[in-house]
């Protein structure tokens, strides 16, 4: 899935302790169509989002 340890980092991170992840970086962001990943997030944290900064201004 992502190939950099930091980005795994920053991203388990968010994915466990808040709502979204504002980044980017295409590599996180293509996860967003990753079926594996959402299936993930389903049994994870449902309400997390990947968001780009455009979309929340």
């Amino acid at each position: 899935m992502l190939n950099y340890f930091i980005d795994c980092l920053i991203l388990s991170s968010a994915m466990n302790h808040s709502e979204a992840i504002i980044t980017e970086d295409n590599e996180i962001q293509n996860l967003k169509k990753n079926t594996q990943f959402q299936n993930l997030i389903a049994d994870l944290n449902p309400n997390f989002k990947i968001l780009k900064l455009t979309e929340i201004i």
